[in-house]
């Protein structure tokens, strides 16, 4: 059986596989992957998938993002606190 991933360790898989094991289809699962496809692939399930990826990645885009931004604003509150207590 031949299977590819496709992605980065922190953003969600598809992954593709020549043959129907399920124990393959559960650790691409287990890593994150969107959906496991058997080939033949059906194009809207592939497109649909691709699609949720995508808003998926977005979304854990924007939540950084957001997460770097309240982190920066913490520090320079708590500096501003620190100087204000000596």
């Amino acid at each position: 059986m031949a299977k590819v991933s496709v992605g980065s360790p922190r953003r969600r898989n598809a992954a593709w596989q020549t043959g129907a094991d399920l124990q393959a289809a559960v650790r691409a699962m287990k890593a994150s992957a969107v959906a496991v496809f058997v080939k033949p692939a059906d194009a809207e399930a592939l497109l649909c998938a691709v699609d949720e990826a995508i808003e998926q990645s977005r979304a854990a885009t924007e939540a950084l993002s957001t997460l770097m931004t309240l982190r920066v604003d913490h520090a320079a509150l708590s500096g501003r606190r620190a100087r204000s207590c000596r």
